[in-house]
């Protein structure tokens, strides 16, 4: 999926390099695929998430559970 965040869809390396941007900030360091959603999506509509009940899904990559939520930092040390 392209987004207008990722830069122009003509410039393949800034595109790519854009990713590796936020990516970094993931603490998968990766960006998350269809596939990852897809394999919730089969787990839930399989037998084996038969007992499950109310429950919230996030995938994110473990963003919500707080590790990359510390303020990037320049070489003069304050916040970027």
């Amino acid at each position: 999926m392209w987004e207008p965040m990722l830069g122009d869809a003509r410039d393949e390396s800034a595109r790519r390099a854009a990713i590796s941007e936020i990516a970094s900030d993931v603490p998968l360091r990766t960006m998350g695929r269809p596939e990852d959603v897809a394999n919730l999506v089969v787990y839930l509509a399989s037998d084996e998430s038969a007992y499950v009940t109310g429950a919230e899904f996030t995938i994110d990559g473990g963003i919500l559970a707080g590790s990359a939520a510390v303020p990037k930092v320049n070489s003069g040390g304050a916040e970027a």
